[in-house]
């Protein structure tokens, strides 16, 4: 058993997930203590408890301490199994936890499956303090690509703040074998696409910050390509 101390560096939730996820994959059983110390509400939240719930269905782990605001959680995972999965964030509580937040926890656990995976996630998609469906789409997965693992991403629809709602379903397929990327050195970007969306809200709303991005560019004097767009959404 190897026990992590969660409050180290920034002490938020980065260091449950990674943990939860190297754990499933190594088959090495971890208990992580004082999760997310220093964050305003320490402990687990709903986003974070559906990712802990998530991985140990997938490796058909034992759990204990897994409930709202738990500062401990011990895991002993088993073999992870590929297959067809759903998580709600809002079955934990009512709540537009990241989905995003939940994908961190599995996807790498189920790259290291013998067979693909489907997987849908309910929850938030563009909510504070986490990445959004757009960001994961467009930078974080195609950079998960150049390693050699190629999912296909998508959003049936958006969720936002207060409501949650939204609902992603990825596809994870078996990583046959990974490459190392190495990013070492800031580059000028060389390919800028700019997207500002609204759900259930007037597109002037979208139009104004789209300007005001813009124009932020501009000003740094690189070229870009943006467009509007409504997402559907259960709440605005």
């Amino acid at each position: 058993m190897i026990t992590i101390d969660g409050s180290f560096g920034e002490g938020g939730g980065q260091i449950l997930r990674t943990s939860l996820a190297l754990a499933a994959i190594t088959g090495q059983s971890v208990t992580i203590e004082n999760i997310r110390l220093k964050r305003p509400k320490p402990g687990l939240r709903p986003q974070h408890l559906t990712g802990a719930l998530a991985v140990a269905e997938i490796c058909s782990a034992q759990l204990e301490g897994a409930e709202v605001d738990s500062t401990r959680l011990t895991f002993r995972p088993g073999r992870i199994k590929p297959g067809n999965y759903e998580f709600d964030v809002s079955k934990a509580r009512a709540s537009a936890g990241s989905v995003n937040l939940v994908l961190q926890t599995i996807l790498w656990p189920l790259a290291f499956a013998d067979k693909d995976s489907r997987i849908t996630i309910r929850g938030g998609t563009h909510v504070p303090f986490a990445p959004t469906f757009d960001y994961v789409d467009d930078v974080f997965l195609p950079a998960v690509a150049d390693m050699g693992l190629r999912c296909h991403y998508s959003m049936s629809q958006a969720g936002y703040y207060p409501a949650g709602g939204g609902e992603v379903k990825i596809e994870i397929p078996a990583a046959k074998k990974l490459t190392p990327i190495s990013i070492t050195e800031l580059e000028r970007p060389c390919h800028i696409e700019l997207t500002s969306a609204v759900s259930n809200l007037p597109t002037s709303i979208a139009d104004r910050q789209l300007k005001t991005a813009c124009a932020r560019l501009r000003a740094m004097d690189l070229q870009f390509e943006s467009r509007l767009a409504q997402y559907p959404s259960p709440g605005p």
